[in-house]
C-alpha cells in the first residue's frame, strides 16, 4: 500500500511540476525598442517551441502545470535561496532572493536555471534583464535562421570542421586520427607528443579526453591510465562510444606562454560570436567571452566547471561578469592560479577576433556562428564552430545586433 501511495504521489508531482510557464506573461512594461524587440522574438520562440512541448506533455498537462505554476514557482525559490543565497547572492538578505528569484520567474518567466544561466545574480546584469533572451529560446531562433542553409551544413561536427578548415587554409589542429566505431577512417602518423581524442557529434566538452604520452613505452595513457596505441585506439574508442560513435584524434595544443598565469594547463579558448546581415554580407562581432578550466585537464568549458569572463569587443579587456559552474559566484581572480583577471586585456586578442570574421567569410552564408579559438604556441587557431552558440552570459541581447541578424535571417531564407 506503502508503495502505491509512494507512485500515486510521484504521479500526481510530474503533472503539476512544470519548471516554467508554457507563455510569456503580457508585456506589462515599455522599455526601450530594443527590450522590446528581445521580448517579441521571445514570444515567437515560444511559439515555435509550442509544437513539441505539446507532443512531450500534451495540452492537459501543459494547462494543469501553467495553473499551479505561481504556487511552485514560490516553492522552487526557497529551494534556490537555500542553495545558492551564501554563493551566488552575497550580501542579501534571504527575503530580498526568494522575491527577486519569484518574480523574475512570473513576470519575466526565466526559470530558475536560465536566471544563473546568464547572471541575473549580479547586480549589473539583473537591471538589464528586459535584454535578456533565455538559451532555449535564442537558440531555436538561431536554429530557424539556418532554413535554407546550403554552405557547410555539417559544420558543427568535428570531423566536418576539420575537413573545411584544411579545405579552406584555417589555422587548426591537424587531425591524427579519425573513425567511426572500430573502423579508422583517417590515418597519419602519431607525433611523440600529447594528443586530444574527441567525439565527433558531441557537445559541452562531453566525451573529451587527454592522452598523455610515455615515451618510454611509446604509448599514449588516459587518465585512466588506459594505454593507447595506433593499433588499438580503435577498438577503445568502441568500447567507448559504440558502433556508431564518430571520433577524431589530434595534437593536443597548448595556449601561448602569456596566457599561461590565465589557466592551470588545460587549453583555454575565446567563444567569438560573428552575425552577417545578408547571405553574402561582411560578418562582424555580436560577442565573446574567454574560458579558462579550473579542474579539468583536457576541455575548458563552462558547462564542465570552467571560468568564464565576458570580453570587450574592443580591446578584449575582460569584464565583470565571471561565472565558475558549480560553485557561482562572481570572480575577478581565477581561484587556481590566483591572478587577477577582471580589468586584463586578453593577450593576442586582436589576432583571434580577426581569425572569427575571417572562418565566417569562409563558412558561406551562415547568419551567426559561434567560434572556439584558442591562442596558442603557433598563433590563433580555430578549435570548434558551434551553430547553435548558447547564450552570451555577460551582455543582454538588447546590446547586441543579435536580434538584427535573427530578423535579417527570416527575411532572406
Amino acid at each position: 500500500m506503502r508503495f502505491f501511495m509512494s507512485s500515486w504521489r510521484k504521479n500526481l508531482l510530474s503533472w503539476v511540476n512544470g519548471s516554467e510557464s508554457p507563455w510569456l506573461p503580457p508585456r506589462w512594461w515599455r522599455g526601450t525598442a530594443a527590450e522590446r524587440d528581445v521580448w517579441a522574438l521571445r514570444r515567437e520562440a515560444r511559439q515555435l517551441m509550442w509544437p513539441d512541448r505539446v507532443t512531450r506533455l500534451g495540452r492537459a498537462k501543459i494547462l494543469t502545470q501553467a495553473l499551479a505554476w505561481p504556487v511552485w514557482a514560490g516553492i522552487k525559490s526557497v529551494r534556490h535561496v537555500r542553495e545558492f543565497a551564501r554563493t551566488r547572492y552575497a550580501g542579501r538578505s534571504r527575503l530580498a532572493v526568494w522575491w527577486d528569484s519569484y518574480w523574475l520567474q512570473i513576470a519575466y518567466n526565466i526559470r530558475l536555471e536560465d536566471q544563473l544561466d546568464v547572471c541575473l545574480n549580479l547586480p549589473e546584469n539583473r537591471r538589464e534583464v528586459r535584454g535578456f533572451m533565455v538559451c532555449r529560446e535564442q537558440q531555436v531562433l538561431v536554429r530557424r535562421s539556418r532554413r535554407g542553409q546550403q554552405d557547410f551544413t555539417r559544420l558543427g561536427y568535428k570531423q566536418e570542421f576539420a575537413r573545411f578548415c584544411e579545405a579552406q587554409g584555417l589555422p587548426a589542429p591537424a587531425v591524427v586520427c579519425e573513425g567511426m566505431g572500430r573502423e579508422i577512417t583517417r590515418m597519419r602518423d602519431w607525433p611523440a607528443r600529447d594528443l586530444i581524442f574527441k567525439p565527433a557529434d558531441l557537445s559541452e566538452g562531453l566525451g573529451i579526453m587527454k592522452l598523455t604520452h610515455d615515451p618510454e613505452a611509446g604509448v599514449w595513457r588516459t587518465r585512466d591510465a588506459v594505454c593507447i596505441t595506433p593499433e588499438t585506439v580503435a577498438e577503445w574508442a568502441c568500447r567507448l562510444m559504440g558502433r556508431e560513435g564518430a571520433w577524431l584524434v589530434q595534437p593536443f595544443m597548448r595556449n601561448d606562454p602569456s596566457w599561461a598565469r590565465f589557466t592551470p594547463g588545460c587549453l583555454a579558448t575565446c567563444r567569438v560570436v560573428t552575425g552577417r546581415l545578408l547571405p553574402e554580407g561582411e560578418p562582424f562581432f555580436l560577442g565573446a567571452f574567454a574560458r579558462f578550466a579550473f579542474d579539468n585537464d583536457a576541455v575548458d568549458n563552462i558547462s564542465a566547471g570552467g571560468l568564464g569572463m565576458g570580453l570587450d569587443l574592443r580591446d578584449g579587456r575582460m569584464m565583470a561578469g565571471t561565472i565558475w559552474s558549480g560553485a557561482g559566484g562572481h570572480y575577478d581572480y581565477h581561484p587556481r592560479t590566483g591572478v587577477r583577471i577582471t580589468g586584463e586585456v586578453l593577450p593576442g586578442w586582436a589576432e583571434i577576433a580577426a581569425l572569427g570574421l575571417r572562418a565566417h567569410r569562409a563558412a558561406g552564408s551562415w547568419a551567426t556562428m559561434g567560434w572556439d579559438i584558442a591562442y596558442t604556441e603557433e598563433g590563433a587557431m580555430l578549435i570548434e564552430a558551434n551553430p547553435q552558440w548558447s547564450v552570451l552570459f555577460h551582455v543582454p541581447a538588447s546590446q547586441t545586433r543579435l536580434c538584427e541578424v535573427l530578423r535579417a535571417a527570416e527575411r532572406y531564407r
